[in-house]
């Protein structure tokens, strides 16, 4: 909910990298406050776990608006994207490889281990979060000024609103796109979830097991990141190719899945799943990202990646609740597994119903145009040493044009 308002004061104020700094460092002091968690304290830390996402959300917010002014251009953004995603999968099991040895070594039980990741995490984060804002991001002026008649409390939500509107209108692939995100954002985030508890009820997996499991899926991650640049590199793959083949897969393992894992007796065949879900998962993201960046308008970058962080978010609750209703209606699991499948062949049709990804391209740069002509901004063309024409757009599309 808070979301526009941080989106405002990123796209309207020259305090982004201001936000970005302050959320980090709030981030680390709820980290190492969360190490006090234990049996009497779960509640307390079950709040902060809730501030932490909120923080991290602003954060986000913030450092996204600097992603999208790398690159414009898909194919490039594509290259960034995934390269952020291959270090975030080799940093988290490089976490991984320093927490468990040291939980083992002090032999400690689940809340011990907690406690030496929370403190892993504070000590880590207080030492790379400082660096990075000091030294690898910049202060940015603002994109935009705050629109007439509207306040920096206010805009951010207006705008959304206004822009949810315009892009319906005006811009139905986008919009389209949107859709497909969030599906495609629904099902995956599902597989930790539902894949857990099949694992667990229906092949009788245990902690370690599922764990390995789950350590296969981020090993994956890796080079399901880089086949995702691969593809965007070539002439004839555009980001709608590549998602599109990307959540075929994804549709055609939950399907797999569901009628191939039926007990115990099949617990290997869980690590191969957990292979090719780990390849789609490092795959998914960086292009959905790399897709919708090289569609958004420029100079709302903020209130566009809120849009994209809401997008991801909005229906993660959907599949987890179909899974529900399937096995509480008497029928077998596998079908609440096979079911995850559906929501990315939803995603593959809203995408086709895109039509032309360079169609799409050229709608959006029609848009930038328009916005042009609408704006309030004055323009001054010089001809000669004794004349210029200085235009004014009135806001409503008119150009007034004065000779001097």
């Amino acid at each position: 909910v808070a979301l526009p308002f941080v989106g405002a004061v990123v796209d309207h104020t020259p305090h982004r990298r201001s936000v970005g700094a302050y959320t980090a460092a709030s981030i680390v002091v709820v980290k190492a406050t969360e190490i006090v968690v234990g049996p009497h304290t779960w509640l307390f830390v079950s709040f902060l776990q809730v501030v932490t996402g909120l923080l991290f959300n602003f954060h986000i917010t913030s450092t996204y608006a600097y992603t999208s002014e790398l690159s414009k251009d898909a194919t490039t953004q594509a290259v960034y994207n995934s390269t952020f995603f291959t270090i975030m999968f080799v940093s988290t099991l490089i976490f991984l490889f320093m927490v468990v040895p040291l939980s083992n070594f002090l032999n400690t039980d689940d809340v011990g281990t907690a406690r030496i990741a929370l403190a892993l995490t504070s000590i880590i984060s207080t030492a790379l979060f400082p660096f990075c804002w000091k030294y690898f991001f910049r202060e940015r002026p603002a994109l935009s000024r705050i629109p007439s008649g509207m306040s920096l409390a206010t805009c951010g939500f207006r705008k959304v609103f206004q822009t949810f509107r315009r892009i319906q209108r005006l811009f139905p692939a986008m919009m389209r796109f949107m859709v497909a995100v969030a599906l495609g954002e629904a099902a995956s985030s599902a597989i930790a979830t539902i894949g857990t508890t099949y694992m667990k009820e229906v092949q009788d997996m245990n902690a370690n097991e599922i764990a390995l499991v789950f350590f296969v899926v981020l090993v994956s991650g890796i080079p399901g990141s880089q086949i995702g640049a691969y593809l965007a590199k070539k002439r004839s793959w555009n980001p709608i190719h590549n998602l599109m083949l990307c959540n075929s897969v994804f549709a055609v393992s939950c399907w797999l899945a569901g009628s191939m894992l039926k007990g115990p007796q099949d617990k290997t065949l869980s690590y191969g799943f957990g292979v090719v879900w780990g390849v789609c998962l490092g795959w998914l993201f960086p292009i959905e990202l790399s897709g919708f960046v090289s569609l958004m308008e420029k100079d709302q970058e903020a209130e566009m990646m809120g849009i994209f962080l809401f997008l991801s978010q909005i229906l993660v609750w959907l599949p987890p609740l179909v899974f529900t209703m399937v096995n509480e209606s008497g029928l077998s699991m596998s079908i609440g597994l096979a079911s995850l499948g559906f929501f990315f062949v939803f995603a593959i049709v809203a995408l086709w119903c895109m039509g032309s990804y360079e169609d799409a391209l050229s709608t959006l740069e029609n848009i930038e145009n328009q916005s042009i002509m609408e704006n309030d901004d004055v323009v001054v063309v010089v001809d000669d040493d004794e004349a210029g024409l200085i235009m004014l757009g009135n806001g409503k599309g008119q150009i007034h044009l004065t000779y001097t």
